[in-house]
Formats: C-alpha cells, sequence, structure tokens
C-alpha cells in the first residue's frame, strides 16, 4: 500500500520511519521542492555522488543508501537549485 506524506525540510524526510517501496513524499523545502518516491534498492553509489541531495535523499537510519532512499521523480529536467544553488 502506497504511503502519501509531506515533508517541510530534507531533514524531515530522511527521518520518515520504516519507508515502503512506492511510498510518496512531497518535499517543500524553497527551491528544492518536488516529489519523491521511497525505493529500497542499494543506490549508495547515487547517495554518494549526490551530496547536496538533489536527486537521492538517504533515511538518517542508513545515510549511505545500501538500503533504499527518496528519488526525486522527475522526467526529464534538472534543476540546479535542488542541489543548493541560488538566484
Amino acid at each position: 500500500m502506497t504511503r502519501f506524506c509531506a515533508s517541510n525540510t530534507r531533514s524531515a524526510m530522511a527521518a520518515i520511519s520504516a519507508p515502503s517501496d512506492d511510498d510518496i513524499t512531497f518535499l517543500s523545502e524553497g527551491g528544492r521542492a518536488g516529489n519523491f518516491v521511497w525505493v529500497s534498492s542499494n543506490v549508495s553509489t547515487f547517495v554518494s555522488i549526490d551530496a547536496q541531495q538533489g536527486i537521492y535523499i538517504a533515511p538518517t537510519v542508513d545515510t549511505t543508501g545500501a538500503s533504499g532512499a527518496w528519488k526525486r521523480v522527475n522526467e526529464t529536467v534538472v534543476c540546479v537549485k535542488w542541489f543548493g544553488a541560488g538566484g
């Protein structure tokens, strides 16, 4: 069963307890706003590359992403504001 929740910050999103595959959350943090879906596969490579948390946000219980992470739902466009850029 897919659950939906909203998160004001990346920290709040990372703290969501026991997410399941296909759970969805909406991040409303400034220029980083967007929908994210939980993936339970090992995404540690992507998490380590995405240190600014623009696309992948690992949970606080496993910051490596080895047990899964929140992944931005995105069709084609990447926005620099997702990574904290201003302007």
